[in-house]
Protein backbone atom coordinates (compact mmCIF):
# COMPACT_ATOMS: atom_id res chain seq x y z
CA UNK A 1 0.00 0.00 0.00
CA UNK A 2 2.68 2.36 0.97
CA UNK A 3 3.65 2.10 -2.95
CA UNK A 4 0.35 3.22 -4.15
CA UNK A 5 0.11 5.79 -1.55
CA UNK A 6 3.33 7.51 -3.25
CA UNK A 7 2.51 6.69 -6.43
CA UNK A 8 -1.01 7.99 -6.39
CA UNK A 9 -1.02 10.58 -3.81
CA UNK A 10 -4.30 12.36 -4.88
CA UNK A 11 -6.49 9.18 -5.00
CA UNK A 12 -4.97 8.15 -1.13
CA UNK A 13 -5.20 11.91 0.01
CA UNK A 14 -8.43 11.91 1.14
CA UNK A 15 -8.83 8.19 3.21
CA UNK A 16 -8.98 8.55 6.54
CA UNK A 17 -6.84 6.33 9.21
CA UNK A 18 -9.77 3.38 9.16
CA UNK A 19 -10.24 3.76 5.50
CA UNK A 20 -6.63 3.16 5.18
CA UNK A 21 -6.31 0.47 7.69
CA UNK A 22 -9.27 -1.44 5.26
CA UNK A 23 -7.38 -1.02 2.36
CA UNK A 24 -4.39 -2.62 4.10
CA UNK A 25 -6.66 -5.24 5.50
CA UNK A 26 -8.68 -5.68 1.94
CA UNK A 27 -5.17 -5.91 -0.02
CA UNK A 28 -3.60 -8.61 2.49
CA UNK A 29 -6.49 -10.67 1.83
CA UNK A 30 -5.77 -10.70 -1.11
CA UNK A 31 -2.41 -11.21 -1.89
CA UNK A 32 -1.37 -13.10 1.53
CA UNK A 33 -1.03 -16.23 0.24
CA UNK A 34 1.68 -15.18 -2.37
CA UNK A 35 5.17 -14.72 -2.43
CA UNK A 36 5.79 -10.92 -1.27
CA UNK A 37 8.68 -10.58 -4.24
CA UNK A 38 6.11 -11.66 -6.32
CA UNK A 39 3.13 -9.60 -5.38
CA UNK A 40 5.81 -6.70 -5.14
CA UNK A 41 6.76 -7.24 -8.86
CA UNK A 42 3.23 -7.72 -10.29
CA UNK A 43 2.32 -4.42 -8.41
CA UNK A 44 5.36 -2.49 -9.81
CA UNK A 45 4.12 -4.07 -13.11
CA UNK A 46 0.94 -2.60 -12.70
CA UNK A 47 1.78 0.55 -11.42
CA UNK A 48 4.78 1.94 -15.23
CA UNK A 49 1.94 1.02 -17.19
CA UNK A 50 -1.10 2.57 -15.45
CA UNK A 51 -2.69 6.74 -14.31
CA UNK A 52 -4.62 5.25 -12.02
CA UNK A 53 -4.30 3.01 -9.03
CA UNK A 54 -4.64 -0.44 -9.54
CA UNK A 55 -7.60 -2.40 -8.46
CA UNK A 56 -6.67 -6.03 -6.81
CA UNK A 57 -7.73 -7.81 -9.94
CA UNK A 58 -5.13 -5.85 -11.91
CA UNK A 59 -2.20 -6.70 -9.46
CA UNK A 60 -3.56 -10.77 -9.29
CA UNK A 61 -3.67 -10.70 -13.17
CA UNK A 62 0.14 -9.72 -13.27
CA UNK A 63 0.61 -12.35 -10.49
CA UNK A 64 -0.78 -15.33 -12.06
CA UNK A 65 1.38 -14.04 -15.24
CA UNK A 66 4.43 -14.22 -13.47
CA UNK A 67 4.17 -17.08 -11.22
CA UNK A 68 1.43 -19.23 -12.58
CA UNK A 69 2.42 -22.29 -14.40
CA UNK A 70 3.15 -22.90 -17.87
CA UNK A 71 0.37 -25.00 -19.90
CA UNK A 72 0.53 -25.11 -23.21
CA UNK A 73 -2.08 -23.80 -26.10
CA UNK A 74 -4.31 -26.20 -27.39
CA UNK A 75 -2.14 -26.32 -30.80
CA UNK A 76 1.21 -27.09 -28.85
CA UNK A 77 -0.58 -29.71 -26.88
CA UNK A 78 -2.22 -31.72 -30.23
CA UNK A 79 1.48 -31.77 -31.38
CA UNK A 80 2.66 -33.44 -28.08
CA UNK A 81 -0.16 -35.80 -28.42
CA UNK A 82 0.44 -36.18 -32.32
CA UNK A 83 4.18 -37.18 -31.71
CA UNK A 84 3.09 -39.79 -28.95
CA UNK A 85 0.60 -41.00 -31.55
CA UNK A 86 3.55 -41.29 -33.41
CA UNK A 87 5.91 -43.01 -31.52
CA UNK A 88 4.18 -46.00 -30.83
CA UNK A 89 1.42 -44.70 -28.16
CA UNK A 90 1.92 -46.78 -24.63
CA UNK A 91 2.26 -46.50 -21.50
CA UNK A 92 5.82 -44.91 -21.74
CA UNK A 93 4.45 -42.19 -24.80
CA UNK A 94 1.33 -41.33 -22.61
CA UNK A 95 3.51 -40.92 -19.46
CA UNK A 96 5.80 -38.04 -21.17
CA UNK A 97 2.41 -36.03 -22.02
CA UNK A 98 2.00 -33.35 -19.81
CA UNK A 99 -0.59 -33.64 -16.85
CA UNK A 100 -3.61 -31.23 -18.70
CA UNK A 101 -2.68 -33.47 -22.32
CA UNK A 102 -2.74 -37.00 -19.97
CA UNK A 103 -6.59 -35.62 -18.52
CA UNK A 104 -8.07 -35.21 -21.99
CA UNK A 105 -6.65 -38.93 -23.36
CA UNK A 106 -7.45 -40.54 -20.82
CA UNK A 107 -5.29 -43.65 -21.51
CA UNK A 108 -2.33 -44.93 -22.90
CA UNK A 109 -4.46 -47.34 -24.77
CA UNK A 110 -6.31 -43.94 -26.46
CA UNK A 111 -3.10 -43.28 -27.99
CA UNK A 112 -2.81 -46.71 -29.27
CA UNK A 113 -6.28 -46.24 -31.05
CA UNK A 114 -5.45 -43.18 -32.39
CA UNK A 115 -2.65 -44.71 -34.33
CA UNK A 116 -5.33 -46.55 -35.86
CA UNK A 117 -7.58 -43.91 -37.40
CA UNK A 118 -7.71 -43.07 -40.85
CA UNK A 119 -5.23 -39.69 -41.32
CA UNK A 120 -7.74 -37.58 -42.70
CA UNK A 121 -10.45 -38.40 -39.38
CA UNK A 122 -7.19 -38.01 -37.19
CA UNK A 123 -6.57 -34.88 -38.77
CA UNK A 124 -10.06 -33.37 -38.34
CA UNK A 125 -11.92 -35.06 -35.84
CA UNK A 126 -9.86 -36.38 -33.49
CA UNK A 127 -7.89 -32.81 -33.51
CA UNK A 128 -11.14 -31.01 -33.34
CA UNK A 129 -12.36 -33.13 -30.41
CA UNK A 130 -9.11 -33.00 -28.69
CA UNK A 131 -8.41 -29.17 -28.87
CA UNK A 132 -11.82 -28.56 -27.63
CA UNK A 133 -11.61 -30.48 -24.37
CA UNK A 134 -7.96 -29.33 -23.75
CA UNK A 135 -9.35 -25.46 -24.34
CA UNK A 136 -11.79 -26.05 -21.71
CA UNK A 137 -9.17 -28.21 -19.48
CA UNK A 138 -6.37 -25.86 -19.56
CA UNK A 139 -8.54 -22.76 -19.02
CA UNK A 140 -10.05 -24.41 -15.73
CA UNK A 141 -6.05 -25.30 -14.53
CA UNK A 142 -5.62 -22.03 -15.43
CA UNK A 143 -8.05 -20.19 -13.17
CA UNK A 144 -7.35 -22.74 -10.57
CA UNK A 145 -3.57 -21.95 -10.37
CA UNK A 146 -4.82 -18.69 -10.43
CA UNK A 147 -6.08 -18.99 -6.75
CA UNK A 148 -4.93 -18.29 -3.35
CA UNK A 149 -3.43 -21.03 -1.33
CA UNK A 150 -6.13 -20.65 1.15
CA UNK A 151 -9.16 -20.58 -1.68
CA UNK A 152 -7.50 -24.08 -2.97
CA UNK A 153 -7.36 -25.72 0.58
CA UNK A 154 -11.35 -24.73 0.73
CA UNK A 155 -12.00 -26.32 -2.01
CA UNK A 156 -10.13 -29.50 -1.48
CA UNK A 157 -11.69 -29.52 1.67
CA UNK A 158 -15.35 -29.18 -0.13
CA UNK A 159 -14.38 -31.80 -2.66
CA UNK A 160 -13.70 -34.07 0.13
CA UNK A 161 -16.82 -33.87 1.30
CA UNK A 162 -18.45 -35.30 -1.81
CA UNK A 163 -19.53 -31.90 -3.52
CA UNK A 164 -18.59 -33.06 -6.78
CA UNK A 165 -16.23 -31.50 -9.62
CA UNK A 166 -15.52 -28.15 -8.89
Amino acid sequence: MAVLKVMYPQYYAKQDEAEQRAAVNAWHRYLADYDYRVAQAAVDMVVVSSKYPPSVAEVLEKVRAIAAPEILDEAEAWQRVTRAVINGGGREEFDKLPEECKAVVGSPRQLKDWGSVPEREYDTVVASNFMRLYRVRAQKAKEYAALPASVKGVLGEIKMLGAGDL
